[in-house]
């Protein structure tokens, strides 16, 4: 071959060999078992460049036709026997195999213009499915006459004839895909005869579905698979080639069978195994939705929580999408830390300050324990001041839709009963989550305080957020007690970085109002009769708060 300028291109084309359906055979509905074995025919014999043509199961010769399927012979002259009477239909209950194959030979012989290139059949007490090569999967069903065609089936590929493996019946497949490695401009392509090849065929659409997944029957030799020319074990297998927070980009693309809205399954290692199908693949983990789609790679949107890494097989799928925004899958095996500060303005006198919350804590597959530092704030405005602050360790069960948990810790009483000056307590926290925790959700914080040897209630703080995008959350968040604070707000939760997992970062932005205050009378000091002096301090006003968390 001469030099050639330009890009060379090679075209690439290979088989492949997948399951294009199952099919069942009910227990004494297949040839009787004193009776010849239906021909099974052989996996298809490897090509060559001495010999291409593969070798076939014999049509098995009969010595009459079959009425119905062939015209029936003349009587001769010698013959005074009476006109031939077709066979009876073989009884549901019993098979025989030598008549199956003398009724597949005439039907295929009254047929030519079917042009099917036969590779065996498999028969059925009602049908038979015979396997025509490039023209597909025949069907035709019993009847009195002999076989009549119930409908030619496209299998996206040449039917190559049965199998059985697992007590199931296969239809055997082979289909050529192609690559595109680049342009043929400036570029010679040559095969192994030495001669340029002949253009591929243009492919043809896939015929309409004419029966759905969900309402077809699967009998009598056949399965619902074999209808479908797109079925599961057809589409192309790919992988994950990058991982971009909620989006997945995948090496499968329009050549692939992927279209907008396409679903797309990810295979984890866990998932491959027992169960798996022919491409060694089993149940998948996560389903995702295709967003973009070019010819030689997908981008899948993933839900929350959903675990993606390069390299995890992936493949087109019709199995349900397993993101939820209302209910996404749990975070598990993370370090969260979170903050959030509010500054605030006071209003009347100049001055303000600020509020926040604070908490470390480790999500376990069950369990949820940490630290917080929930209120913490210092105020002053006029000259006069007002700090807050409470700490607790918890621990809490916690689930996908319900979280529930104690803690234990100290904080400050502003706000005191008559007789009682400021000062600090032992607090006892309860923590309750109702819905999921990155999703639609109700929660609350509730203490109690043991202040001067009594116990008494100290705060209530109550959280509601739902989902407004797959990445977005909005917040109603308010509460106060004794500690001497108090506060509502509105916020939007977004996901900046990551998909919950390790490596995730949300941003909150707050507005609202806040306001801290300290409150006590002193009995021993009087303004009037039985009157106590009561020292009062409040700072308050609107406020921007600002938070993040962070997932390890």
């Amino acid at each position: 071959m001469g030099a050639a300028t330009g890009s060379r291109a090679v075209a690439l084309i290979f088989a492949l060999t997948v399951n294009a359906g199952t099919v069942w055979a009910a227990p004494n509905q297949g040839a009787d078992a004193a009776d010849p074995a239906p021909p099974r025919a052989p996996a298809p014999a490897q090509s060559s460049s001495a010999a291409g043509a593969e070798q076939k199961p014999p049509l098995p010769e009969v010595s009459s036709g079959i009425g119905g399927a062939a015209p029936a012979p003349a009587p001769t002259a010698s013959s005074s026997a009476a006109p031939y009477v077709p066979p009876p239909p073989p009884s549901p209950a019993k098979v025989d195999a030598a008549n199956d194959a003398e009724l597949v030979r005439a039907l295929l012989a009254a047929r030519p213009d079917l042009a099917c290139d036969y590779h065996g059949y498999f028969a059925g007490p009602n049908q038979i499915s015979i396997a025509c090569g490039a023209v597909g999967l025949l069907i035709a069903e019993r009847a009195v006459t002999g076989l009549r065609i119930v409908e030619l089936r496209d299998v996206s590929g040449a039917a190559q004839g049965f199998f059985e493996a697992d007590g199931k019946v296969w239809l055997r497949v082979v289909s050529e895909r192609g690559v595109v490695l680049g342009s043929s401009a400036g570029g010679t392509v040559v095969n192994a005869e030495g001669k340029p090849p002949k253009s591929a065929p243009k492919q043809k659409s896939p015929p309409e579905k004419r029966v759905s997944a969900e309402s077809e029957s699967v009998e009598d030799g056949t399965a619902d698979e074999l209808d479908d020319p797109q079925s599961e074990e057809l589409w192309p297998q790919g992988k994950v080639t990058a991982v971009d927070g909620l989006m997945v980009k995948i090496d499968l693309g329009t050549a692939d069978a992927i279209e907008m809205r396409s679903k797309v399954a990810f295979f984890e290692a866990s998932a491959l195994g027992e169960g798996a199908d022919e491409q060694g693949l089993g149940m998948p983990g996560v389903v995702g939705l295709v967003v973009e789609v070019a010819p030689g790679f997908s981008m899948v949107r993933v839900g929350m929580n959903e675990r993606v890494r390069v390299g995890t097989p992936a493949r087109r799928t019709r199995a349900p999408i397993t993101a939820s925004r209302v209910a996404p899958a749990r975070a598990s095996g993370v370090y969260e830390l979170r903050g959030i500060v509010r500054p605030m303005l006071n209003l009347g006198t100049f001055g303000g300050g600020v509020l926040g919350d604070f908490s470390g804590a480790y999500r376990a597959e069950h369990f949820h324990f940490g630290v917080a530092a929930a209120p913490l704030g210092a105020a002053t405005a006029d000259g006069e001041s007002a700090v807050t602050a409470a700490g607790y360790v918890f621990g809490a069960f916690d689930s996908r839709l319900f979280s529930a948990g104690l803690g234990v810790g100290a904080q400050q009483i502003n706000d005191t009963d008559f007789n009682y000056d400021e000062g600090s307590g032992l607090t006892l926290v309860q923590l309750l989550r109702i819905g999921a925790l990155d999703g639609l959700h109700l929660a609350s914080r509730t203490k109690a305080v043991v202040f001067h040897s009594e116990t008494q209630f100290s705060s209530l703080e109550i959280q509601g957020q739902i989902s407004v995008s797959n990445d977005a959350w909005l917040i109603l968040r308010g509460g106060g007690g004794v500690e001497g604070y108090g506060f509502g707000e509105i916020a939007l939760r977004n996901l900046l970085r990551g998909s919950g997992g390790p490596g995730s970062f949300f941003l909150e932005i707050a507005v609202g109002g806040a306001g801290l205050y300290s409150r006590f009378c002193a009995e021993d000091v009087v303004v009037a009769v039985g009157d106590p002096l009561c020292s009062e301090v409040g700072i308050g006003g609107p406020l921007i708060g600002v938070g993040g968390e962070w997932r390890l």
